[in-house]
């Protein structure tokens, strides 16, 4: 048994070491950064009998601030892609950047509520007996306040009936509802632009956001699926129903101004009967007229250019023909708002002459139109050289081809009606989609979280503090300055700070171990120990197996 003696100033403290086994330890000299006196973390008790405000921002001011960054961002993303399409990265990943926002939103305030309910758990710890309650709490109680404090689910296996537990329950709820609600408000729809004329009818004439785009550079690549099966329908529906407008109106309708693609042809005749060697159809085409640019990375087009070749039973018809965007007003007859599509015909009052360059204009939406347009009326139709059995590529031809026999394809009489019905349908019904923000109810929840953290930090300020003369802390560090009858592991921190704890006594060495030697008698004692600023020549301690520690 080893017994020793400390002073300093005002205090004194024995410390007694036992050994059950004794290991031989190399004795080494420490460098030590602690403080030069215990008193150095003595702390004067808040006169106010409040929790000190540099404490309560020392501990709070990165949370509520990360706290606002994050619902300012939120907001920010959700005013930036709200009613845009989703053609870049930005607006197509307004979900995630949400849920990312969300998430750091919930980080912060999870952080805010769980030191308000540290702070009130110890409060409830020091208070007084009185007629209505016991002093202190009992230690299940301890365990639930602070499971609750830290938000944790397992709060939920050790129940309190107090109002800081059902806070805790609350706040766990809310916070693991935020991003769910969160991305609740954001919606993909789709969308299309109204034309205020005579009737209303939707048209996204030429918007580029009907394009596919090229990774790197954002060049217009292809037309979207939609705008795609927007054209096949209407190759498809040339006796269909067309529900151009909402509203009930029967009779001759017209709506332009707008932007739309047109067509010119050039059509040669000559009589004949296909063999096995000619085209039913033959469809080429390319994308021709470049469009000055002042950028060196910006390539767009003015204008497809294609060949077709149909055998209508009695004729071959060789045409040569080319899509431009144009500019003027359509009209068709409709009962209740509904027509046939074959009905719908647009009158250009001039080509778009030139073709703004701008990446994000008609251009753009041209080329998608083209592309739609490709994809419809690409490919051939002929029979076999031995068998003449028919033979086609081509949705045209699936569309509008007829047979009189096994070998015999019955094509159209002609062409043109065709691409314009198709080129002229092709923007109605292409609704490109938008990014939609439930405003009131990002705002409702965002709102909520700030308003829940600034709650948490306004307790802090005003509740009472007359016993613990500090701002707790859900820190180990800090545990250490909490004593028993002995005093803390952390001498003369009873009241002092984390901060202050860990700049004057960050440099401390501290050790779990034996405190007191276990007998057959005696039980020993376990816990915290200081590591002196030197070690002597002196042994490690374990403690003994099958004796009592408490």
């Amino acid at each position: 048994m080893i017994t020793y003696f400390l002073s300093s100033g005002a205090t004194s403290r024995i410390f007694s070491l036992s050994y059950a086994e004794r290991i031989p330890v190399r004795a080494t000299p420490m460098t030590s950064k602690s403080r030069p006196t215990p008193q150095s973390l003595w702390a004067q008790f808040p006169q106010k009998s409040r929790t000190p405000l540099s404490q309560i921002a020392r501990a709070t001011w990165a949370s509520t601030l990360i706290l606002f960054a994050a619902a300012i961002f939120t907001l920010a993303v959700a005013f930036t892609t709200n009613g845009k399409a989703t053609s870049n990265i930005w607006t197509q990943n307004a979900a995630v950047l949400i849920a990312i926002g969300g998430i750091i939103l919930k980080g912060a305030l999870g952080t805010l509520l769980g030191i308000a309910l540290y702070q009130h758990l110890w409060s409830m710890l020091a208070r007084p007996a009185s007629e209505s309650h016991k002093a202190g709490l009992t230690v299940k109680n301890i365990e639930s306040l602070h499971l609750a404090s830290r938000l944790s689910v397992s709060m939920i296996v050790y129940p309190s009936f107090s109002g800081a537990w059902a806070v805790g329950l609350l706040a766990l709820l809310a916070t693991s509802a935020l991003v769910p609600a969160l991305q609740a408000g954001v919606q993909v729809v789709a969308r299309s632009v109204i034309i205020p004329s005579t009737v209303q009818m939707n048209h996204a004439q030429l918007d580029p956001r009907m394009a596919t785009r090229e990774t790197a550079t954002n060049l217009p690549q292809d037309a979207m699926p939609n705008v795609k099966r927007s054209a096949i329908n209407a190759l498809f529906g040339e006796e269909s129903g067309h529900a151009y407008t909402k509203q009930n109106f029967t009779g001759q309708a017209t709506f332009g101004p707008l932007n739309f693609t047109d067509v010119e042809c050039v059509v040669e005749s000559r009589e004949g009967i296909p063999t096995a060697r000619d085209w039913y159809y033959n469809f080429t085409s390319r994308l021709t007229d470049d469009i000055p640019s002042s950028s060196s990375y910006t390539l767009l087009y003015g204008a497809l250019s294609f060949n077709v070749t149909l055998q209508n039973g009695t004729h071959f018809l060789y045409h040569k023909c080319k899509l431009r965007p144009a500019q003027g007003s359509c009209s068709t007859v409709l009962s209740g708002g509904v027509g046939q599509m074959k009905d719908l015909r647009c009158n250009r009052s001039n080509w778009m002459d030139p073709v703004p360059d701008a990446i994000e204009g008609p251009a753009t939406g041209f080329h998608a139109v083209a592309m739609a347009f490709i994809n419809a009326f690409e490919g051939e139709a002929w029979t076999t050289y031995t068998t003449m059995r028919p033979q086609e590529n081509s949705s045209f031809v699936e569309a509008t081809a007829r047979f009189s026999n096994r070998t015999v394809f019955l094509m159209p009489p002609e062409l043109i009606s065709h691409v314009q019905r198709v080129i002229w349908h092709t923007p109605i019904d292409a609704k490109y989609l938008v990014v939609e923000m439930d405003f009131p109810l990002i705002f409702s929840v965002v709102g909520s979280a700030v308003l829940a953290g600034l709650i948490s930090v306004f307790y802090l300020v005003v509740a009472p503090n007359k016993i613990l003369g500090r701002l707790m802390r859900d820190s180990l560090v800090h545990s250490f300055t909490i004593g028993g009858t002995d005093g803390p592991s952390i001498r003369g921190a009873c009241i002092a700070s984390l901060e202050k704890v860990l700049k004057d006594a960050g440099g401390e060495r501290l050790k779990y171990d034996m405190l007191t030697e276990a007998t057959p008698e005696v039980l020993g004692r376990m816990g915290i120990r200081e590591v002196g600023e030197y070690e002597g020549p002196m042994q490690e301690t374990r403690p003994s197996k099958e004796l009592f520690y408490g």
